[in-house]
């Protein structure tokens, strides 16, 4: 395999999230997800299941957002490189703590406001994203009170929510963990030293 166009462009977590999501769907409406290669689908889990942790914003972002934030950050032009812009997208930081350690030489390129700036930058597109999300996420309706065992066993919608993604094969075991996982029983002598 050769490599054509080393970095042609970067791509965000929202970007990258968004393409995994719409191969997936375009594989399950013409039915062959089953045929993509196994490491394609594990790879394809993995990657859907950081960006849509909870320490990465990528599913609480829009495109409308990203595009806002990515037009702002542009205005600072040569003072953020492309990869300075790219993190901030990604980590959407709000404290000035986390900016610093974006940018590189801090102190060197921007000054108090423009840090200002791109926290506020950054606040808007998150409210962009929330506002967006809210109208297109329906209003969670109100769970049905609890009668008895016979709901316990039809489960409360948590089981339903969870089957949203993909269904995973079956977890291969992992080669690595066992040649480092120290035995339970450790039998440990130490020498004493002699002063």
């Amino acid at each position: 395999m050769e490599v054509v166009n080393a970095r042609t462009a970067f791509l965000s977590n929202y970007e990258v999230l968004s393409l995994v999501q719409e191969l997936d769907s375009d594989a399950l409406a013409q039915g062959t997800y089953g045929d993509m290669p196994a490491n394609q689908r594990a790879i394809q889990n993995d990657l859907r299941t950081y960006l849509t942790s909870k320490h990465v914003d990528a599913c609480d972002q829009t495109a409308g957002s990203v595009q806002h934030l990515a037009r702002g950050l542009a205005g600072f032009g040569l003072r953020l490189t492309r990869t300075e812009k790219l993190q901030i997208c990604n980590q959407m930081p709000t404290e000035l703590v986390v900016l610093y350690t974006i940018i590189e030489n801090f102190e060197d390129r921007l000054s108090d406001e423009s840090a200002s700036q791109i926290l506020a930058l950054v606040r808007e597109s998150q409210a962009q994203a929330a506002s967006e999300l809210a109208t297109l996420r329906p209003a969670p309706s109100p769970s049905p009170a609890k009668d008895g065992p016979a709901d316990e066993k039809q489960g409360n919608g948590k089981e339903q929510e969870e089957q949203l993604f993909l269904p995973e094969e079956e977890a291969e075991p992992d080669p690595w963990a066992e040649e480092f996982d120290a035995p339970e029983e450790v039998d440990v002598e130490i020498d004493e030293v002699e002063e």
